[in-house]
């Protein structure tokens, strides 16, 4: 199951549970980035940056599986994005998370020189530590509860404690989903509604925010579309190439959101377009029925 993509959308939206995580004092603002090292094209998987005044780096990689070579490849990352900010003198503190603890092998190659530190962190110690006051860290519960009758009994306590939050309605249904998506990729033998009546949680379509993000996909398309149409519309007649362009843009947006809803992959705007409108109405058609059976 891929969990990076998961990991940098929660601390995207909440950069201090990093912090929390760690046992780190949070002070400032802070920013999340996935970034890449250019001289190399490799990517680390986090690094949170003070944005209010300059403060030491931190850089986190989350780590679901064997990788004998994990050090020397975040060392390496590292010593790059130093190389290409030679001017940036600030500190590091390296954060490893392993998601489980057989995927440390140690080894690790050397330690860093104060003040740079490099620190291991097992999931499931981490969240013991929290002393069940998870928070938003509560989503990741799936990843290290031993089995599924743990999970029937732990979820009311899921539940409540996203309620607690008192989020926004677009965090809340946010961390909501992602806890149904773990779910149904650790216990695959769960369907998305016995989750959600283990969870007793609304549907999406159903809530308020679901509305709007579907409503937000459909500016999306027709925005797209205004954008492809005009293109068209200079090479092949303004008018005729506009209308065309609009309706395909349209329908290319709403494909998306729906695949977005459903937690399904993302076809390419080049893939859609080489389509019929006939065959796209058709996509969203089949989409709509899968978004009304969760």
């Amino acid at each position: 199951m891929q969990t990076d993509a998961w990991f940098y959308e929660v601390f995207s939206r909440f950069p201090d549970l990093l912090f929390r995580l760690a046992g780190l004092p949070y002070e400032g603002h802070w920013r999340f980035e996935s970034i890449t090292v250019k001289t190399t094209e490799k990517r680390i998987d986090g690094m949170l940056l003070r944005v209010d005044e300059p403060d030491y780096y931190l850089f986190a990689e989350f780590q679901g599986y064997d990788d004998p070579c994990l050090y020397w490849r975040l060392y390496r990352e590292i010593a790059t994005w130093y190389e290409s900010h030679p001017k940036d003198a600030r500190p590091f503190l390296a954060l490893v998370l392993y998601l489980d603890r057989s995927y440390d092998k140690g080894g690790e190659a050397f330690d860093a020189r104060p003040p740079n530190q490099i620190r291991k962190l097992y999931l499931e110690d981490c969240l013991r530590d929290l002393q069940e006051t998870f928070g938003p860290w509560v989503v990741f519960r799936p990843l290290v509860v031993p089995d599924l009758d743990a999970v029937r009994r732990e979820a009311p306590t899921w539940r409540r404690t996203l309620e607690a939050l008192n989020l926004p309605p677009a965090d809340a249904i946010f961390l909501k989903e992602h806890l149904t998506t773990l779910l149904m990729g650790r216990f695959r033998e769960l369907s998305r509604k016995e989750i959600e009546a283990m969870l007793q949680l609304t549907p999406l379509r159903e809530t308020r925010a679901g509305r709007d993000m579907l409503e937000e996909g459909r500016n999306e398309g027709r925005n797209e579309g205004r954008n492809e149409g005009r293109n068209e519309g200079r090479n092949e007649g303004r008018n005729e190439g506009r209308n065309e362009g609009r309706n395909e843009g349209e329908r290319i947006g709403q494909i998306k959101l729906l695949q977005r809803l459903l937690g399904l992959p993302q076809t390419s705007s080049e893939a859609l377009v080489a389509h019929s409108l006939e065959a796209l109405d058709a996509r969203i058609a089949e989409l709509e029925r899968q978004f009304q059976a969760q």
